[in-house]
């Protein structure tokens, strides 16, 4: 779930900033912008959700070829921060005697990229997603497979 989350994420920064006037075509030889992601905001009760989401930020931003990821904040021309603003899991499906078959879980997070030099705020967005996972009478499975979802 974590991973569709950082997909869908990205998705929406890229579109967010991807704006060109008619007929602007993008020179294919210019350098990727140099962009450092600042460790996610966890403003959640779930532990460590903001790793994770982190990570995967990484990977994600590291992959698009758009941007070049760098560890140096002050070297970066954009900056990409994130807050987790919810964090949500609660049954959604039962069975016939009234055992919990299905769990939702749900994230929700506020994406802002930043240009460096002045602080000009580009683009800033919502982005909500939940995923479906089994419910399981093992608490410790149970918890697994939660965790599988958030990508932890």
């Amino acid at each position: 779930m974590l991973r569709l989350f950082c997909l869908c994420l990205l998705g929406a920064v890229l579109a967010g900033c991807g704006y060109r006037p008619e007929g602007y075509a993008p020179d294919a030889a210019a350098p990727a912008p140099l962009l450092y992601l600042e460790l996610a905001r966890n403003r959640t009760g779930r532990a460590f959700i903001e790793n994770a989401l982190s990570n995967q930020m990484v990977e994600r931003f590291g992959r698009s070829g758009r941007f070049r990821v760098i560890e140096d904040r002050s070297q970066a021309e954009l900056l990409f921060s994130v807050d987790i603003v919810s964090y949500g899991s609660g049954a959604i499906a039962y069975d016939r005697s009234d055992t919990i078959r299905l769990y939702r879980c749900s994230i929700a997070a506020i994406g802002t990229l930043t240009r460096n030099s002045d602080g000009r705020i580009l683009w800033k967005g919502t982005v909500a997603e939940s995923t479906e996972y089994a419910a399981n009478d093992d608490r410790a499975v149970q918890q697994a497979n939660e965790n599988k979802v958030i990508g932890q």
